[in-house]
Formats: structure tokens, C-alpha cells, sequence
């Protein structure tokens, strides 16, 4: 079992392809193209180009770059990236040799009348610094998903996983919901505070978690505190009073809350 709380399963990259197509279905079904012919010019009434009108300029288009916590009005659409943090996978999952899965919270708010089609897939994309977009990642540990429907006045929180390069420490998540025709937000995606744990340690066979009392003194076991988070105790008191982390992930994750840069409670990194 690993020694860090794996968050619970949600969406898998197949079905985030899956919706991706439904939402190419629902966003080209929403209006059906112009059939208007431009008008014909005269021989004897030509027309000067620099009559014709300008085009009308992209909202959002600008060179600005977006800040994790900023957020950013796209059309009728508000986007947040909340977060970003590093995922280790689980007993059965874990990255490469040489790679890191950057996980993204990101939140999206629908400000129109009608339903909006949301495509992880389709609307973010993440590249890295030398302006080559990085492969999506299955990590089996991301909360919430941004695939769906989202309707009038809603909102939908979840997190975006990708495989990136040990190497590299800073990123560029690009939000553009093309189909919808709101431009781009570029945000600026620093590398996490928190480090994972090492992949070498998350291949190693998970040991069998001690009986109560057999850790020493009055100290969780690595199951005891895993239960204890799940029936609500914050994480700080569960895995780093409570427990004693054996791994470097785990004393990462208490040393950041200690530093304020990850969450207490949901062991979450929050930034600096």
C-alpha cells in the first residue's frame, strides 16, 4: 500500500476522449453556417480596402500571462486554475523514469442562459518550455473532472494530469475553447513545492500495514491513518501528528504545511 493517501479514482483518459467527441457533437450542433454571399462590387465602384471593416478583436487574445489563482473571464465563460501539484499514482500506477505527473485544478463557471460543452481534452492543452505540448496523463488520483455538460450559471471544478519531464520547472497551461470562439488564457504554471515521492518508491511492493499498536508508542499505523482521513481528520493531524511518513513524499507533504504551501486539512498544495 503506498504510504501517501491515494485520492480517490475518477475520470480515465478514455473517457475523456469519449466526452471530447460528445463535445464536438454538442458544439457543432449548436448553429449551422452563414449562408450569406458577400455583396458584388461594380466595375465602376471599387471598393478600397481600407473601407472594409476590421476584424473585431479576439477576446482575451492579448500576450498577458495568467498567474495560478487569477481568474479569467473567456466570453460567457470564468476560468480559475486553483492549484498544481505533483502526483506519485498509486501501488499499480506510477510515472516513468525521468517524468513527473503534474496535476492542475482548474475551475470553470458558466455565466451564459444556455449549457456549455466542456472538453478536458479539447480546451486545455500544457506545454512545456520549449513549446512542445506534454502527453495527458492517467494518474488514478485526480478529484473531479472537467468533461460534461455545464449549465447555465453552473460551475465545474476538477483536475487536469500530465506527463512532464523531471527536468523541466516551469510550464504554460493554455485554456481555448475554440468551439466557442473566446480566444485563449495562457497562465504561467510554476513547478510544485512539494516534491513526489520517487518512482523507484512507488514500483516497491507495498508493506502490509501493521497491526494497531505495533508501531510504537501511540502513533496511526499507515492504515489507521489513512481511515482516520477518510472519516474527516485533517491531513496534517492524521499523517504527520498521528503517523510517522516513511517516504519522501510524505515528509515533503508535512514540511509543506508546515511551510503554508500545502493544504492542512486535504494535504493539497496551495501555493506559496
Amino acid at each position: 500500500m503506498s504510504q501517501n493517501p491515494p485520492l480517490r479514482q475518477h475520470w480515465k483518459i478514455i473517457a475523456r476522449a469519449g466526452a471530447a467527441l460528445l463535445c464536438v457533437s454538442l458544439a457543432t450542433g449548436c448553429g449551422s453556417p452563414s449562408t450569406n454571399t458577400p455583396e458584388q462590387t461594380t466595375n465602376d465602384q471599387p471598393t478600397s480596402s481600407s473601407s472594409q471593416p476590421s476584424a473585431a478583436a479576439t477576446p482575451d487574445s492579448d500576450s498577458t500571462l495568467h498567474q495560478v489563482g487569477d481568474t479569467v473571464t473567456m466570453g460567457d465563460l470564468e476560468h480559475t486554475v486553483h492549484g498544481v501539484r505533483y502526483s506519485s499514482g498509486d501501488e499499480i500506477m506510477s510515472p516513468e523514469s525521468g517524468t513527473q505527473w503534474l496535476v492542475l485544478d482548474v475551475e470553470v463557471t458558466n455565466n451564459s442562459s444556455d449549457s456549455q460543452a466542456i472538453s478536458s481534452v479539447m480546451m486545455w492543452t500544457l506545454n512545456d518550455p520549449e513549446n512542445r505540448s506534454v502527453d495527458i496523463a492517467m494518474t488514478g488520483d485526480e478529484r473531479g473532472s472537467l468533461d460534461g455538460e455545464l449549465g447555465p450559471g453552473r460551475s465545474m471544478r476538477g483536475e487536469l494530469a500530465y506527463t512532464v519531464s523531471s527536468d523541466h520547472k516551469q510550464w504554460e497551461l493554455i485554456f481555448s475553447p475554440g468551439v466557442l470562439g473566446f480566444g485563449q488564457a495562457i497562465y504561467e504554471i510554476p513547478a510544485p513545492a512539494a516534491a513526489p515521492k520517487s518512482p523507484a518508491s512507488a514500483q516497491q511492493p507495498p508493506s502490509a500495514p501493521s497491526a494497531p499498536g505495533e508501531s510504537g508508542g501511540d502513533k496511526f499505523t499507515y492504515a489507521e491513518a489513512y481511515a482516520a482521513w477518510e472519516g474527516g481528520m485533517p491531513y496534517y493531524e492524521a499523517f504527520c501528528e498521528n503517523y510517522i511518513p516513511t517516504t519522501d513524499g510524505g515528509v515533503s507533504q508535512c514540511e509543506g504545511i508546515q511551510a503554508g504551501t500545502v493544504d492542512a486539512v486535504t494535504g493539497e498544495y496551495i501555493g506559496d
